[in-house]
């Protein structure tokens, strides 16, 4: 997978990128084509598998294979559902009223 905040809004990477297939594996080609792009706006999160490989991944600065840093940079922080329901549990703990009478009367 390739992705990026560009500044127009059609897909840009689809004309660079090609796969090629060798003795049974398949290699994606044009990404170094597709990067070097005036509309990119900020980081490019690269995603590979086994089944697609890039034997040479560019040096850019801007290249991540972090989805949260990814999703970050485009202001887009985006919690786990486990960090959502850990911020929810804390947050419940937190207005749980625990000034209950011991002595049975409310």
């Amino acid at each position: 997978m390739i992705a990026s905040e560009v500044s127009i809004p059609c897909p840009i990477f689809h004309a660079d990128i090609d796969i090629k297939k060798t003795n049974n594996n398949f290699e994606i080609i044009g990404i170094e084509d597709a990067i070097n792009n005036d509309w990119i706006k900020n980081k490019i999160y690269l995603q590979f598998d086994q089944i697609f490989s890039l034997n040479k991944i560019p040096q850019n600065n801007k290249i991540t294979n972090d989805w949260q840093s990814f999703l970050k940079s485009l202001n887009l922080d985006c919690k786990t559902e486990t960090q959502q329901e850990s911020e929810t549990n804390a947050s419940n703990e937190s207005t749980i009223n625990t000034d209950i009478p011991t002595n049975g009367s409310f």
